[in-house]
């Protein structure tokens, strides 16, 4: 799903509620009028917002997804976000490289370009810092949880504490690098996750046969 802010939507403004996103990202996937199973994956901000949007979901009475794949984050009620990132932009100490790992070039010769890249990650730490987790009996979906060897945002302790909120248990995967991970290492990742979601599923995935022209 593109979230605006990015891509194609980088002229729409970013979320900064989480209780928005994940209405309008369930929204989403009622309208989608497929009975088919289907999983869940989010990255960084994107666990959340798959985590919340689940939850969305079952409120409705919808059907859940078979697996929810979380990456590279803490888990919402452990509240790490807002004790770490409000003191480092205050003293002034949030290194964004310390973050994600170096910037490309671009970014540091062109404004624009870091504009474009800088706004909606501010978005994020914004919607994440405003965020508050309220208690709901744990998730009964399938849990997947994934991390980079080195991702000072989410330890694997960090993401073991996911399945404090799931009826069922994870043990995290990592891969090796940084917060940004799947750049590294998309096939490992694409890998993995295919295997989790047949687990959880209880059958092989058959891929979609190309339409005729």
């Amino acid at each position: 799903m593109q979230l605006p802010g990015r891509g194609r939507r980088s002229s729409e403004p970013s979320f900064t509620d989480s209780r928005h996103l994940a209405t309008s990202l369930a929204h989403v996937l009622d309208q989608e009028n497929d009975s088919r199973p289907y999983a869940l994956f989010g990255h960084s901000l994107g666990a959340l917002a798959a985590f919340e949007t689940s939850r969305r979901l079952r409120r409705a009475r919808s059907a859940p997804p078979v697996l929810l794949a979380l990456s590279a984050l803490p888990a919402p009620h452990t509240a790490r976000f807002r004790a770490i990132i409000p003191h480092c932009l205050i003293t002034g100490d949030l290194v964004l490289t310390d973050l994600i790992g170096p910037l490309p070039q671009e970014l540091c010769d062109h404004p624009e370009s870091a504009a474009a890249f800088g706004v909606p990650l501010l978005a994020d730490l914004t919607l994440l810092l405003q965020h508050r987790h309220h208690e709901e009996p744990p998730v009964e979906s399938a849990v997947a949880l994934y991390g980079g060897c080195h991702d000072p945002v989410a330890t694997p302790d960090d993401l073991a504490t996911w399945n404090d909120l799931f009826t069922n248990a994870a043990d995290p995967t990592l891969f090796p690098g940084n917060h940004t991970y799947p750049i590294d290492q998309p096939k490992p990742l694409t890998e993995r996750l295919v295997r989790d979601i047949q687990a959880a599923y209880g059958k092989p995935l058959v891929p979609a046969k190309p339409s005729c022209p």
